[in-house]
């Protein structure tokens, strides 16, 4: 798979030589009557067409670099495509068993919080029965009021690294009812930004429409276009 490029050093300087003068034209260039109007359209003109020749004198080379580039990556895409896939398919039956084993271990280290916890709040209340049948009433009411510190409880051990993985979060969203959506922003509950607007519609219908284009929040102009043959 050989290509070859064939614009050389020579061409880019000749070809820039060419160029200069008019980007230096464009930029001195100032609109103040219908001379000069007609000055910066020959000028533009000259921009278009030097832009055209550019493109013909390098189109042999980039079109041989776009095919070299194009064979090497859909060889790469060839290889790396399933491979990710393969990855993806791993990871997600992995991280979805971990995920339950977490809640499962969550669930458990919880019921053994409580159960230690119901432990010792009995263990409290027997031992203030003692004291107030022993008539330390006072001493009996401090060891009720005194709150019951966190008690540590063998649970089940947290999955262990295997292949050097790294588990993170990875909160995913979707919208399932648009208008809601909208109308909570529109009542404060929720921030503007949450919206975008589609300026591909919106354009699409400030073309079509021209100056009969009227929607509330947007403002349609005609910016102007010139094109030279």
């Amino acid at each position: 798979m050989g290509t070859e490029i064939t614009t050389t050093t020579q061409d880019v300087e000749i070809i820039r030589a060419e160029v200069r003068p008019v980007l230096d034209a464009a930029r001195a260039i100032v609109v103040t009557d219908e001379a000069t109007y007609g000055t910066a359209m020959e000028i533009a003109a000259k921009a278009s067409g030097a832009a055209k020749h550019v493109e013909e004198v390098f189109r042999p080379a980039r079109e041989a670099a776009h095919k070299a580039w194009k064979a090497v990556t859909e060889t790469v895409a060839s290889f790396v495509g399933p491979l990710d896939e393969a990855k993806r398919t791993c990871t997600t039956k992995a991280v979805r068993w971990r995920q339950v084993e977490e809640t499962k271990r969550q669930a458990e280290r919880r019921a053994l919080e409580d159960a230690a916890r119901k432990e010792a709040e009995e263990a409290r209340l027997r031992a203030a029965v003692v004291l107030e049948e022993s008539g330390a009433k006072a001493l009996a009411q401090r060891v009720l009021d005194e709150p019951i510190k966190p008690l540590p409880v063998e649970a089940a051990a947290p999955i262990r690294s295997v292949a050097r993985e790294t588990i993170r979060a990875n909160w995913q969203v979707e919208v399932v009812d648009f208008a809601a959506l909208v109308k909570a922003v529109a009542a404060g509950t929720v921030d503007m930004d949450v919206l975008q607007p589609n300026m591909t519609v919106l354009r699409a219908r400030a073309k079509a429409l021209k100056c009969n284009f009227i929607l509330s929040g947007v403002r349609a102009w005609d910016e102007g276009s010139v094109a030279f043959k």
